[in-house]
C-alpha cells in the first residue's frame, strides 16, 4: 500500500488512527518507524487546527 493511499484510509477512518496511536492496531507492511511518523504527523496537524481555531 503507498503510503498516500494509507493517510487517505486513516483520514476517512479516525478511529483506526487512535487505535494505531494507543498502540491497539498496527499498520501492516509498515515499519514502526515510518507508523510513527504517519501518526505524529496527523497529531501535529490536529495541534496546528487548534491553534488556528483558536486564535480566529
Amino acid at each position: 500500500m503507498k503510503i498516500q493511499e494509507l493517510v487517505s484510509y486513516l483520514v476517512e477512518n479516525p478511529s483506526t488512527l487512535n487505535q494505531i496511536a494507543n498502540g491497539n492496531a498496527s499498520l501492516l507492511h509498515v515499519d514502526q518507524e515510518t507508523a510513527s511518523i504517519i501518526v505524529d504527523g496527523f497529531q501535529k496537524e490536529d495541534v496546528i487546527k487548534a491553534i488556528i481555531w483558536a486564535t480566529a
